[in-house]
């Protein structure tokens, strides 16, 4: 608003400058102005309502400024106001200081939690490798047990053997002795 108040007033004023000055009896050749030739309704002097309405606006204007103008304050709502500005930037700077704190303690956190996620990488890694060892050992030993049945089985068959052949030689031995007392 305070612009326009200052636009408003130079423009009246160099109007009113203008109008004032008389102008040269005869014109003075020279260069061209490079100005655009102004248009637009041209007033007499004597017409002076246009003035009265520039200085009606600008006292409308001043009037508007003077009623929005802050109070002056008084030195002590100053030095009140310095006060609270400056536990104001001490509590800013207090932040600050937080801020950087839990910034140091979330940078350690984040380089322990990367440390972390390492060693869980590591320990699912030798997890994997100790489940296919004991899946290798458990197969091993399936087939383990498997041969000794197996094992079993045939010691079984040999004992079995070795009874009917022992029988055999005893029953030949038996018919010997027959034969031989006989």
């Amino acid at each position: 608003m305070s612009k326009l108040y200052d636009q408003l007033k130079n423009a009246a004023r160099t109007r009113k400058q203008a109008l004032e000055r008389k102008p040269p009896a005869t014109a003075k050749p020279g260069p061209p102005s490079t100005d655009p030739p102004i248009t637009g309704k041209v007033l007499a002097d004597g017409d002076s309502r246009w003035r009265e309405e520039i200085e009606g606006k600008l006292e409308e204007a001043d009037r508007e400024l003077v009623s929005h103008a802050p109070a002056a304050e008084e030195p002590e709502d100053l030095r009140q106001r310095e006060l609270t500005m400056a536990k104001l930037a001490e509590a800013a700077r207090s932040r600050a200081e937080a801020e950087k704190r839990a910034l140091e303690r979330a940078r350690e956190r984040e380089e322990a939690e990367r440390a972390l996620h390492a060693q869980s990488e590591a320990l699912l890694k030798a997890d994997l490798e100790a489940a296919e060892a004991a899946k290798a050992r458990v197969a091993a030993e399936i087939a383990a047990l498997e041969k000794a049945r197996l094992r079993e089985s045939q010691e079984g068959l040999r004992d079995a053997a070795a009874r009917t052949r022992a029988e055999a030689e005893e029953q030949a031995l038996a018919q010997v002795r027959v034969r031989v007392t006989g």
